[in-house]
């Protein structure tokens, strides 16, 4: 029996349609009109077809309105939520404050919080790219219809539930430029039973793709991007040259748990490594997008089930099963050694220390001996390359199952529906080939030939110098002693019970009083574990620091678990002002809305929050709507319940931004980068944040145009009470050093005297006078002289005294004074064109326009504005055309995204050094001006053509559908971003990254 659904329906010309009232996002109130009521975009079948997805990931980017993925597949830092995780934005304020739902009904979110404020979100590749009827983005605040989560809008996946008979489909994609070779097999069927009483759907998809190493592709293939810098961003060390001196040619200092003094490096020389002084040359730097995944390899597999029963004519029950589970493998260089990180000393008997007692011994000048005091040595640096590149393995497994039953109150017109739902989420990220701290030091410590070696080489005397002698490489037993698998395990549970119901409370002059009326209890645990020595030392070990942990460049966090309970009660109502028969003069129709919310959490108290909404039309073919609605956000479980803890930068680490302006502004090279910590506390004290939201908008059925749809919308979103970090600022940081530089010369202290203190860590001697929440070293005789050599070069009024070393940042999240706003405008053209001689065409596009997105942390504080300063793009659109003509199908799809900044940046010096080029923005923000290199816009063009075997055809054809598509036509490459890492931004450049790729669908009805 070949598949139905009801948008595949037609009638026949003399039939009377029926048009029956339906709920959409945004409401619980049935209606005909809510599509145009409500500002909700459809993302039907045709433009998901378009758009040609592998993933839901890949599904979302094409709408505009979701402005980023903060969360996404190429994330590979340890304390990120690695493999296939993807988090969608609304509007560009945090994917936590847009809502999710499967069939309007929240999804277990995934447990693994890597940004602060942390954000328990749902991973939406974990909800299906196929077997949907449409996906619904309502564009508007729903706190008071869904509550927390739902302040930028709601996205609902809304399943096809109609499928009567079977579908098998495949589908096989390859990329033209190599790499993520995919497959992917859906076999969905519906069917009636009992008598057509009962019916059942079900659909089951598995996916498998290979990955993509950023070698694979131009855009990443190298951090070192010079040859496409413009000065002043073409100095080596700076934005466009994000090659680390970590490598696998160690640098050294001499003595036991050294961190200062004379740094010796060991590398080839004239082709032969030999132990020097000399810094490493950058033409040994190493380029770690050599060895990172930007794709992962990927095997994920997901069931959608739902059956209805008609228990009575006026009662049915129903139940539905979603699952999900993924395996996914990333990865990124080896791991490094710094003795910033950890000091790993090796013994004088150590028989690879080129100055230890196997090399040198005091009265020893024997020929295989130097007269000397053998001397142990400290690792400053390392690449850890014998034990290969670091193999992440993330498992994911989320189920939600859902049961209920709907009905009618006697002959009335009031609905109910009552269902309980319990869902978990599971994810297992296993770091392979993590390195035991406590374990490599003692390696280095032996004095037998199983010692840990860091050279890769061994050394010999000869002529009375140590030489390296022959290659070596540790063996797998001393690999196997000190590496471990580093685990970690997050897991949510979501539970909840609602009950609601709806209908006419009496008949006006202008039609009922619509109302519909709410219970919900919800639970919401989370759970974040590590195994002993990954996430914390165990108390009862002696060997290891305690607060720490034992896992190099692995920051330590402690494990906890947190829950809260959520009880809500919601009201909502339809208020007719006047329709068509009542003659009011320029009013054809007019209604009121309105709805609230109250909730009340376990944790930090209640909340109550109202909708108010108008809806006129003048005329049959023009509306306009406006609604006016607040909105919260509560505070995520683990920002008010985690252990202070501190995380450590992913390697090659990042630039003291203070010191490196001022060194390359004095002609020198940048600063060194750093692998910093970033000490956090927790906030039990948080409150939720609030939000104002207000859309007004005209949506207009072009008269004399059949099919032609035009709106506009204008949208804003106030949040106050916003929870923020408290932590370091460069541009105070800056401003302070400078400013108490000159205040001291000027008091007659000489330059190199003048002391800026230090503070190293949130519990230790704090005199530095710089940014409070910045930690500096004290300032050493490197730091003395590199400073000292800048003051020739510049005028004294420039002058900064010597600083220490960046170790790093505090924080701590508060509930700020001040405000972020966000506006901006939507635009949307739909025309269904009628018939023509050469088939049907049906046009989309729809645009999404920010006007601003600023944040304010006092009402004092200087306005810092996303789109002012380049970060987001100010426009995004998606066009789609689609053309049927019997067996045959094609379609377009193009998306764009105006320009953002390259994420480099500039002084007024080298602006005006390079001569004001156009292609540095100039930016008043935040208070400040900021010089800005400008990036490029990105265009994605999908092209897709498809035809169907018809009854005609060989019965191994029969009812059979053939695709193919190409995605990225024009082989266009993302905008530049991240100059000195990826290369581009993950988050809204990924399917560009991947570049020109084809797919072949097949199609198969039973």
């Amino acid at each position: 029996m070949a598949p139905t659904s009801n948008e595949d329906s037609s009638a026949a010309p003399n039939d009377t349609i029926v048009m029956e009232a339906f709920v959409t996002t945004g409401s619980n109130i049935q209606r005909m009109d809510a599509e145009t009521v409500l500002p909700v975009t459809l993302f039907d079948n045709a433009q998901i077809e378009a758009r040609d997805a592998e993933t839901s990931f890949d599904l979302l980017a094409g709408i505009p309105q979701i402005t980023e993925f903060p969360k996404n597949e190429t994330s590979v830092n340890s304390v990120a939520s690695r493999g296939g995780n993807a988090a969608a934005s609304l509007r560009g304020i945090g994917q936590s404050n847009t809502l999710v739902l499967m069939n309007g009904r929240r999804v277990p979110f995934n447990p693994v919080s890597s940004l602060s404020p942390a954000d328990s979100t749902v991973n939406i590749n974990t909800l299906p790219a196929v077997g949907l009827q449409q996906i619904e983005v309502l564009r508007d605040g729903a706190s008071a219809i869904y509550g927390a989560d739902a302040v930028a809008g709601v996205i609902n996946y809304i399943s096809d539930t109609n499928l009567q008979g079977g579908t098998m489909s495949l589908r096989f994609g390859a990329t033209e430029h190599g790499g993520g070779m995919s497959s992917q097999a859906t076999l969905s069927y519906g069917t009636v039973f009992a008598e057509g009483r009962g019916h059942w759907i079900s659909t089951f998809n598995i996916f498998n793709r290979d990955a993509i190493y950023f070698r694979e592709r131009d855009r990443s293939a190298s951090t070192n991007r010079l040859d496409e810098a413009r000065p002043p961003f073409d100095a080596p060390g700076g934005p466009y040259d994000g090659r680390s001196s970590t490598t696998n040619w160690p640098s050294f200092r001499l003595g036991a748990d050294a961190t200062s003094g004379q740094v010796y490096w060991f590398y080839p020389v004239n082709g032969t490594p030999q132990v020097t002084t000399s810094s490493l040359p950058r033409d040994l730097y190493m380029n770690y997008a050599e060895y990172q995944i930007g794709q992962p390899f990927a095997t994920r597999g997901s069931l959608f089930s739902r059956v209805e029963f008609e228990i009575s004519p006026k009662l049915t029950a129903f139940g539905e099963v979603l699952g999900y589970m993924s395996n996914s493998k990333t990865g990124r260089q080896a791991i490094s050694i710094r003795s910033s990180d950890a000091r790993v000393t090796l013994s004088e008997g150590n028989p690879y220390n080129p100055f230890g007692s196997a090399f040198y011994e005091v009265g020893g000048a024997n020929g295989t001996k130097i007269d000397g005091e053998p001397r142990p040595i400290t690792i400053a640096t390392k690449l850890a390359m014998d034990g290969g590149p670091e193999r992440v393995e993330a498992t994911d497994r989320m189920y939600r199952i859902l049961g209920g039953l709907r009905g009618q109150f006697g002959e009335s017109t009031w609905n109910w529906e009552a269902a309980a739902m319990f869902g978990a989420y599971r994810i297992t990220d296993r770091a392979i080939n993590s390195i035991r701290e406590s374990l490599i030091k003692t390696a280095a410590l032996r004095t037998t030939p199983d010692a840990y070696n860091p050279f890769d080489y061994t050394f010999k005397v000869e002529n009375g110098q140590v030489v390296a002698d022959q290659p070596y490489s540790n063996p797998a037993e001393v690999i196997d002693y000190y590496t471990q698998s580093a685990n970690r395990i997050g897991h949510s549970r979501l539970g909840s019970v609602d009950a609601r119901a709806s209908g006419n409370i009496f008949d006006l002059w202008a039609g009922p009083l619509a109302t519909s009326v709410g219970l919900e209890w919800r639970y919401e645990e989370k759970v974040d574990y590590k195994d002993p020595y990954v996430g914390t030392n165990p108390e009862d070990d002696p060997t290891v620091d305690q607060g720490n942990n034992d896992i190099l460049v692995m920051s330590p966090k402690y494990n906890y678990a947190a829950s809260r309970t959520v009880a809500s009660a919601y009201a909502e109502a339809v208020l007719p002002l006047a329709r068509p028969d009542n003659d009011v003069p320029l009013v054809y129709s007019l209604e009121a809305t309105a709805s609230v919310r109250f909730e009340d959490y376990s944790d930090f108290g209640n909340t109550t929050k109202p909708k108010f909404g108008l809806n006129w039309k003048p005329n049959d073919w023009i509306m306009v709507r406006a609604s006016l609605n607040e909105g919260f956000h509560a505070p995520d479980l683990t920002d008010m319940n985690q252990p202070t803890s501190f995380t450590v930068a992913t390697p090659p680490g990042a630039l003291d931004v203070v010191r490196s302006n001022y060194f390359t502004s004095a002609g020198q090279a940048a600063d060194s980068r750093v692998l910093t910590r970033t000490y956090s506390s927790p906030n039990p004290d948080l409150m939720p944040e609030e939000s104002e939201g207000f859309s007004a908008g005209i949506v207009v059925e072009v008269p004399g145009v059949k099919g032609l749809t035009v709106s506009v919308d204008y949208w804003e979103i106030e949040q106050t009470n916003l929870v923020l970090n408290q932590t370091r600022s460069t541009g105070d940081d800056e401003a302070l050093l400078l400013a108490y530089t000159q205040q001291q010369l000027a008091a007659g202290v000489d330059i190199m005297d003048i002391d800026v203190g230090y503070h190293e860590d949130p519990d230790s001697i704090d005199t530095y006078v710089g940014d409070p929440y910045t930690l500096r070293a004290p300032v050493n005789d490197d730091d003395r002289a590199r400073f000292a050599a800048t003051y020739a070069n510049l005028p004294q009024s420039e002058w900064m005294a010597p600083v220490g070393r960046w170790i790093g940042t505090t924080r701590q999240l508060i509930n700020g004074t001040g405000e972020a706003f966000t506006n901006g405008v939507d635009y949307q053209i739909d025309y269904n064109l009628p018939q023509t001689p050469w088939g049907s065409f049906r046009f989309n596009t729809t645009w999404s326009q920010f006007i601003e997105k600023y944040t304010q942390d006092t009402p004092t504080s200087p306005i810092d504005d996303d789109i002012v300063s380049l970060e987001l793009p100010e426009w995004k659109s998606s066009t789609t055309l689609v053309w049927n003509s019997g067996p045959w199908n094609a379609s377009i799809n193009a998306t764009y995204q105006s320009a953002i900044r390259t994420d480099a940046t500039t002084t007024l010096a080298g602006y005006e050094g390079a001569g004001s080029p156009s292609y540095i923005a100039v930016v008043y923000n935040d208070g400040q001006t900021y010089y800005y290199e400008k990036g490029d816009s990105q265009l994605q063009i999908n092209l897709g053509l498809s035809y169907k075997f018809g009854d005609d055809a060989r019965s191994w054809l029969r009812n059979t559908r053939v695709r193919l598509g190409v995605n990225n036509v024009l082989d266009e490459e993302p905008a530049l971003y991240d100059a000195d890492g990826t290369g581009y931004t993950g988050g809204t450049g990924t399917s560009l990254w991947i570049g020109r790729a084809y797919s072949l669908s097949l199609t198969r009805e039973f």
